[in-house]
């Protein structure tokens, strides 16, 4: 079993992982890139495009995709609808949690039931609330959520507290 950290930001997504040795590791995608835009593109025999395929698509026909999902999550606006199909920005985050399990679980090997995760700075109680059914969904446990720049901060203090302690040993 591994535990993941997601950056699900405002415009793009980053995930890491500790590997067998503890070092580091970010997550690749598609092509490679080690971030995936926040774009889902619907394509007209039904399979859903994500990141920056997504977005070029939607170049072409931008009523078969959404950009700005994430500022809708905890409301019930439909942010998109092809084919009669509605979703809200609920669904397009399952879909892009499940994207996320799955690249996880082919490159590393192991199952994914467990992540922290970081959100935009606005994001109220209702909205985190939100982001969590929507792992739960997918089976994936929230540990920890927390806004990015809290998230930033602590990050911050920890790395300097670290660098304080090395430096105070010599």
């Amino acid at each position: 079993m591994i535990i993941i950290g997601a950056d699900f930001g405002t415009g793009y997504i980053k995930i890491a992982y500790l590997d067998r040795n503890g070092h580091p590791q970010m997550l690749k995608f598609d092509g490679g890139d080690t971030c995936l835009m926040s774009c889902v593109y619907i394509d007209m025999s039904g399979i859903i495009l994500l990141g920056f395929e997504a977005f070029c698509m939607m170049l072409c026909d931008p009523s078969r995709g959404v950009l700005f999902w994430k500022r809708h999550i905890g409301t019930d606006e439909i942010v998109l609808e092809v084919d009669g199909k509605k979703y809200k920005a609920r669904d397009i985050l399952k879909i892009y949690i499940e994207h996320v399990k799955k690249v996880c679980e082919s490159q590393t090997g192991d199952i994914l039931k467990q992540m922290v995760m970081t959100v935009p700075a606005n994001y109220n109680d209702h909205q985190k609330k939100e982001v969590r059914k929507a792992a739960e969904s997918c089976g994936v446990e929230v540990l920890k959520l927390e806004h990015e720049p809290t998230a930033s901060l602590l990050s911050n203090y920890e790395n300097n507290r670290a660098h304080h302690c090395r430096n105070f040993r010599r």
